[in-house]
């Protein structure tokens, strides 16, 4: 398992939603396991059809895509699209860039223009992890 990113460690654990969403006890079973790693912008973690051997928690600000061949070798989004939509986000002051970097300006105004894949994965981790960590609500009669 690696810990990616240059995060900040205030709580002890890396900065990833889900790692610091585990309890103690859980995070410990997984805490001797975890390695720092940089990687670089663009940078490959698996190729389509790979054995998965380890698994990746991305810390801090970052962006991890999921790029799937079409049946005719091409990718889903274009680059000249994917430019477009960001200078538009540029011109709104909802993003940046940077050389080799995107920095979010306006984290609610990306949000509302987002689709609902960020929203959707956010619902699945939030209620797969309430049965693991019931809330306090939970408890209330």
């Amino acid at each position: 398992m690696i810990a990616r990113g240059n995060a900040p460690y205030d709580t002890g654990r890396p900065y990833n939603n889900l790692l610091r969403r585990l309890n103690a006890s859980d995070f410990a079973l997984l805490e001797p396991h975890l390695a720092h790693e940089e990687s670089p912008a663009g940078g490959l973690l698996y190729n389509s059809g790979d054995d998965v051997d380890t698994v990746h928690f991305p810390c801090g600000p970052g962006l991890a895509s999921f790029m799937v061949p079409n049946e005719d070798g091409r990718l889903g989004v274009g680059r000249s699209y994917t430019s477009r939509v960001i200078q538009t986000f540029k011109a709104e002051g909802v993003l940046e860039t940077r050389r080799g970097s995107i920095l979010v300006r306006n984290r609610d105004a990306l949000r509302l223009r987002s689709c609902l894949c960020n929203e959707s994965v956010k619902n699945h981790f939030e209620e797969v992890l309430r049965g693991v960590y019931p809330t306090e609500e939970a408890h209330r009669p």
